[in-house]
Parts: C-alpha cells; structure tokens; sequence
C-alpha cells in the first residue's frame, strides 16, 4: 500500500512537471513574439498584459489601416489616368 502511494506520488509529480515546462516554453515563446528591451524578462503577468496590449494595438492598427485592394484601386487608377495624360 505504501509502496503503491509513493508511486502514484512519483507519477502525479512527474506529470506536474511537465505541465510546468510546458507552460514555461508556451510563455518563453509568446516573450519573443512581443516587442520589448532585450534585457527585459517579463514575469508571466507582464507577459500576458503586455501581449494583450499588443494584440489590441494590432487589432487598432489594422482596421485603420487601408487594405490591399484598396492599395489596388489606387494604383489602377493612377495607372489609367497617367495612360489617359499620356494621349
């Protein structure tokens, strides 16, 4: 029975710390997909609050910034007009 416990112990423990690592490695990777000092290591809460704020000011960033089609339109037509100049 003691023996049996110790065991499951060893197991619980084990899964525990891979659980851990996991997370550590999930959290090191997200540190290096955010914009920071390179001497700075954020805490996990600092790394959560700070991609948080990233992820909205890309969010903001993107809805004001013009799409590609319309870069398209754009360039079409300047290219008619400087066609049409050109006769």
């Amino acid at each position: 029975m003691l023996n049996q416990n110790i065991y499951r112990r060893y197991i619980a423990n084990a899964r525990e710390r891979n659980r851990t690592q996991s997370l550590n490695e999930a959290f090191e990777q997200l540190r290096t997909s955010i914009p920071t000092l390179p001497s700075d290591k954020l805490s996990k809460i600092q790394t959560l609050r700070l991609a948080t704020n990233y992820i909205n000011f890309l969010n903001i960033a993107l809805s004001e910034t013009p799409s590609i089609s319309e870069y398209d339109e754009k360039i079409q037509y300047s290219d008619t007009r400087e066609t049409v100049h050109d006769m």
